[in-house]
């Protein structure tokens, strides 16, 4: 179980070990002899939500090197472009990304007994070699994407995909306990009418744009962010997405007509309203890792190259949770080395778009503190959204769009200044 927030109380301290052990907990389909575990499914991503974060850690990637490898760590993210309306603010005023009409918001490779997976995600690499103005090089993989499979029929024209990486999870807490002024939140809530895919009608949902959580900071708070986890990685109903099923659509009228573990005892849902709270506060209560070397004098000379080659414009180091927040979150001075804001980080990390469109190149600023135990014991270090680089230089050479001249300010460091840089960003 990773360290809990120092500044708990006891009861406090209780409902983490609880909420770890859900974490933890691998759930099986309906119907089971236990009905606190089951109702997973029918199609799925993980048994748990450990599988994709150990330990809370980052999502373990450790596919070789060669061609042609399943990328079963990473998830498929599926979406078509739909016009909503001109009278709604960025990114809702140009449209925004519903499911796929066969297969829902994710691609689930997996499935419970006699339910097929939707299809495979498929990564191949090829080495980019990058000369540096100091005359050594630095090797890129450029990933290509294809799913097969695919049980369902194929996938709908138009669509864009996303695969990513399970990020760690440290800090959360307190990430979500700064101010909305601190972080460039809009003073008001966007309210998106309910719309439809698959068939299926989805609620109503009110946002404060932007968000802070998620890869796309596409969650307002840790709750969905949760509940979207249960639904999409584990198709569990909740509080937050009371969908049964999970991500199924009409075109899987099996998925949908399967045995579910919704219990009265759980409020009508596979996870109810506690087990929902229980998971969001371990979440939101998992410590940041102690720094290392940080008085170090080649952490010290790095720290002064960060700043001046641009990285804390988006990595901001140090912020203060508000006032309000809870008695264990509040008043804090932390230093998460992000603005949480979306940048476009330009056409080498974009999403794969349909042909003639460009994919989305927008991500959220990752947090970096702790990002040197960000990695489960054993597991090869893996960085971006979608683990393509191998290495904290492998990451920062994948920079584009407004990330562009801190990455050159980068690149024309001597060798000896970059591995300066490099090790302050390990002693975070």
């Amino acid at each position: 179980m990773p360290a809990a927030l120092p500044t708990l109380d006891a009861d406090g301290l209780l409902s983490y070990a609880i909420g770890a052990a859900i974490f933890r907990k691998t759930w099986v389909s309906a119907p089971a002899s236990t009905t606190s575990s089951d109702g997973l499914g029918p199609l799925f991503n993980a048994r748990s939500c450990n599988d994709c974060h150990p330990g809370g850690r980052r999502g373990r990637i450790d596919l070789p090197d060669a061609p042609g490898q399943i990328a079963a760590p990473l998830v498929l993210r599926l979406g078509v472009r739909t016009a909503v309306g001109g009278d709604l603010p960025p990114p809702f005023a140009s449209g925004f990304h519903r499911g796929d009409l066969r297969y829902g918001r994710q691609l689930q490779p997996l499935g419970i007994q006699g339910h097929a997976g939707e299809g495979r995600l498929v990564v191949r690499y090829a080495e980019l070699p990058v000369a540096m103005p100091s005359g050594d090089t630095v090797s890129l993989r450029q990933p290509t994407y294809s799913v097969v499979d695919l049980a369902y029929g194929p996938l709908e024209k138009g669509l864009h995909w996303s695969p990513r990486a399970a990020p760690p999870l440290f800090g959360l807490g307190l990430l979500a306990s700064l101010s909305e002024a601190d972080v460039g939140g809009a003073a008001g809530a966007v309210a998106i009418p309910a719309f439809t895919y698959g068939g299926a009608k989805h609620r109503q949902w009110v946002t404060h744009q932007p968000g802070r959580f998620g890869l796309r900071a596409e969650s307002r708070s840790l709750r969905q962010q949760v509940g979207d986890a249960f639904a999409l990685d584990l198709g569990l109903s909740s509080p937050v997405d009371g969908r049964h099923a999970g991500d199924c659509t009409l075109a899987q009228p099996l998925c949908l007509a399967a045995p579910n573990g919704a219990s009265p005892r759980h409020g009508g849902y596979e996870a109810g309203p506690e087990m929902l709270d229980l998971v969001t506060w371990f979440t939101s209560s998992i410590a940041v890792p102690v720094r290392r070397e940080a008085d170090h004098a080649d952490v010290l000379a790095g720290e002064a190259l960060f700043q001046a080659a641009g990285c804390a414009a988006c990595h901001r180091p140090s912020f203060r949770t508000r006032s309000d927040a809870p008695p264990h979150l509040r008043d804090q001075v932390i230093n998460p080395y992000t603005d949480l804001q979306l940048h476009d980080m330009g056409p080498g990390l974009a999403d794969n778009g349909p042909p003639g469109v460009p994919g989305d190149r927008r991500w959220r600023t990752s947090p970096l503190w702790g990002i040197a135990t960000s990695h489960a014991p054993g597991a090869p270090e893996r960085y971006l959204h979608d683990g393509r680089a191998r290495s904290i230089d492998e990451a920062v050479l994948w920079h584009g769009g407004e990330a562009e001249a801190a990455r050159d300010a980068f690149a024309a460091l001597p060798r000896g200044q970059r591995e300066q840089l490099i090790r302050f960003v390990r002693s975070l």
